[in-house]
């Protein structure tokens, strides 16, 4: 019964797409790549969005590439499907009098493009920034010998990451972020409550120990600052303060 498999490039690295799309070519299941995190990432030179039949971005204010509010980008090699999204984006209108199809509004607005256009110019150091400050992480963390306490992000060969987020999987997870809140660190958990447990998710008949991997690392994983504007001693700062907390 399975209409599409939607992959996640989750925090900007690429989901291990060939192995997917192996399993969606044999079953004749569509691939769809959930890429809202991670525009401007590739997989063995390829970019993310043009691997499945559909990529899906987000242009959400706090993504790599940031709109000043709300949008995204649908990218298909498909002929139909162009033909028909674009029609769709904009209220199912053939023409200004006629409709196709009833559709929704789900055109970017002017304002929102022509920021979107001047951050084009930037985005490569943008990403560029974030992958130097994910290697200060990487590196520091070896360094001060944290495997075991602490387990990062390492890049496969074939991967092209932008570092969305730079996320941890962390022993005594919760005391380690209120130790590093107490010294001015702001940490995220992305995300806390696993999808078989929400609310929404109830009807699907899922409950605690169904999916016991997923719960342990939603107990563990921990999202560390990154973006452009940190500076390297910021970055090897949040190491140390970590590496004194399983220190002490």
């Amino acid at each position: 019964k399975t209409k599409a498999v939607l992959p996640v490039h989750l925090t900007g690295r690429p989901a291990k797409m060939d192995d997917i799309l192996e399993i969606g070519e044999k079953h004749r299941i569509t691939v769809i790549e959930d890429a809202a995190q991670a525009i401007g990432a590739s997989l063995s030179g390829r970019p993310v969005g043009s691997l499945g039949r559909l990529g899906c971005f987000s242009l959400h204010p706090l993504k790599v590439l940031a709109a000043c509010g709300d949008g995204g980008v649908i990218t298909t090699n498909d002929d139909d499907l162009n033909s028909y999204l674009r029609v769709a984006r904009n209220h199912g209108l053939k023409n200004r009098d006629e409709v196709s199809f009833w559709s929704i509004n789900s055109r970017l607005d002017a304002i929102h493009a022509a920021q979107l256009n001047v951050k084009l110019d930037a985005f490569e150091s943008v990403i560029a920034r974030r992958v130097e400050i994910a290697r200060i992480y990487q590196n520091a963390f070896e360094e001060k010998g944290l495997t075991g306490e602490v387990t990062w992000p390492v890049d496969r060969a074939e991967e092209a990451s932008v570092y969305h987020l730079f996320m941890i999987a962390a022993q005594k997870r919760d005391a380690l972020q209120n130790f590093l809140h107490e010294n001015g660190v702001e940490s995220k958990i992305h995300y806390p409550i696993p999808i078989h447990l929400q609310e929404a998710a109830a009807s699907l008949g899922y409950s605690q120990g169904d999916f016991p991997v997923t719960e342990e690392l939603a107990s563990q994983i921990l999202s560390l600052p990154i973006y452009p504007e940190l500076d390297n001693a910021q970055v090897e700062g949040v190491v140390s303060l970590i590496s004194n907390f399983y220190r002490s």
